[in-house]
């Protein structure tokens, strides 16, 4: 027996020592494509990062990211956890596994989904009104037949078929305090301002089963709730409208939670309809296109089986580039256009993303920034757009109307550790025109943001 377990320390020292002489003389992998983000590299040595242990908590991050076979293991995982999930009864095809995300922009924590009640059960007040569409209603286009597709609810993410959607939970308090706020901020610019509201739904209005966007998670009757709590000189944008007439077009990634730019261009001509201006036609845009995009709802899922399907489709993400011809720079607070303060400068729309960059949102203004500002050739007014990262994909059509475009992220500002913002004596200073607020579902819901919006005029509710 003694010699059995000699023999078999000696084949596990000697795999120790060959899987550690593979890792010496391996190229270390940059990035995880099946995770969807770049992998730690190793870090420098110094006496003082040994000292205070920073060294080697880095050195541990970077070995446990180029550790050898590291992805052939976890997709042997992956496969385990299939197996190990997988209960032998599916019933209505759907597969519920107990996950909580916090995908909600500016750290909002999603509300899981509601179970699932019949139709004819649902609380009548969360109906909108019908109203009179102000174009003509497109052809009803069938949802697709659920039954065929395995549904798999993560959380407030759901994965149907090869699409990964939020479900968004109405907070009918929140909404009207997000409402609340944008009077806020439009009381307090007085007459020096217009404001212009634009509130988004995600795919998960469109794409998923009717019980998962009905009742408390039906996103028009959270727009229209908004909508009807703002002053009446707001100038609030139906997006809704225009985003339901094209459902059947490529209007949102399968991968990620945001909108593609034809989502936003669709969203652009409801905007310039509210102002009374006629919107660029689409076919005389520039165009370009990354392919193999795999986004946030891939990279939150990724560790469950079920989220094979979504690498294995990846989406593909087309840009529209500006027509007028346009200048970006981006500053780490209020103080725009001080060249001391400038970040750095880039494109609107990025047409040469480095291959390394998984992300390919980020080619619309490279992502989200405290500040940032645009210039134009256009002899146009100027604009300050307060939004989220779905306010990137739609700012690049906006350079056709403004001359500059100053654009502020609400969730940077006015808060422990974070610049301060007048934004009543910034529009004055600036000369703003038009204040134009672009946020999805999520963000009328998040009462977080609700508060950063007030902050920005003064207010600190709690």
């Amino acid at each position: 027996m003694k010699k059995l377990y000699t023999v078999l320390l000696a084949l596990l020292v000697s795999a120790a020592a060959l899987v550690g002489l593979w890792s010496l003389v391996d190229v270390d992998a940059t990035e995880s494509v099946r995770e969807n983000r770049r992998l730690a590299q190793k870090p420098k040595f110094t006496l003082s990062a040994l000292l205070d242990g920073s060294y080697v908590s880095e050195l541990e991050t970077y070995y446990s990211d180029t550790f050898p076979g590291r992805e052939t293991l976890l997709d042997a995982n992956s496969a385990l956890n299939k197996f190990y999930n997988f209960s032998g009864k599916e019933e209505n095809n759907m597969l519920v596994i107990d996950h909580t995300n916090n995908m909600g922009e500016g750290g909002q924590a999603m509300t899981p989904v509601d179970p699932v009640v019949p139709e004819e059960t649902q609380p009548e007040e969360t109906v909108p009104e019908e109203t009179v569409p102000e174009e003509p209603p497109a052809e009803e286009i069938p949802e697709p037949n659920y039954e065929d597709m395995e549904i798999t609810n993560l959380g407030a993410i759901v994965i149907i078929g090869d699409r990964a959607m939020e479900i968004p939970t109405a907070t009918e308090s929140i909404i009207e305090n997000y409402a609340g706020a944008v009077n806020n901020i439009h009381n307090a610019l007085g007459e020096n301002a217009r404001v212009i509201s634009l509130v988004t739904p995600n795919s998960g209005q469109f794409y998923s089963p009717k019980d998962m966007h009905s009742g408390s998670h039906d996103q028009q009757a959270m727009i229209d709730l908004c909508y009807s709590k703002m002053d009446i000189d707001v100038v609030t944008v139906d997006a809704y409208s225009k985003l339901e007439k094209h459902k059947s077009e490529y209007l949102y990634f399968r991968t990620d939670h945001h909108w593609t730019q034809l989502g936003a261009y669709y969203a652009y001509t409801a905007f310039c309809d509210a102002v009374g201006w006629d919107a660029v036609d689409l076919d005389t845009f520039e165009t370009g296109s990354y392919d193999r995009f795999l986004g946030t709802m891939y990279h939150n899922t990724s560790q469950y089986p079920q989220s094979a399907v979504l690498k294995e489709n990846p989406d593909q993400l087309i840009y529209y580039l500006p027509k007028a011809d346009t200048t970006a720079a981006f500053y780490a607070n209020a103080d725009i256009g001080s060249s001391t303060n400038t970040t750095y400068w880039t494109y609107v729309v990025n047409a040469e993303l480095p291959e390394t960059e998984y992300n390919k949102y980020m080619c619309f203004m490279s992502g989200d920034h405290p500040a940032a500002m645009i210039t134009t050739d256009v002899e146009g007014p100027v604009a300050l757009v307060l939004k989220d990262s779905y306010g990137n994909a739609f700012l690049p059509f906006l350079t056709s109307h403004y001359s500059r475009i100053y654009v502020i992220d609400p969730r940077e500002f006015n808060q422990d550790g974070k610049p301060s913002l007048d934004l009543a004596a910034y529009v004055a200073e600036r000369e703003v025109d038009d204040v134009i607020l672009v946020n999805y579902a999520y963000a009328i819901n998040n009462a977080k943001y609700v508060k950063w919006l007030n902050r920005l005029v003064g207010l600190a509710y709690d």
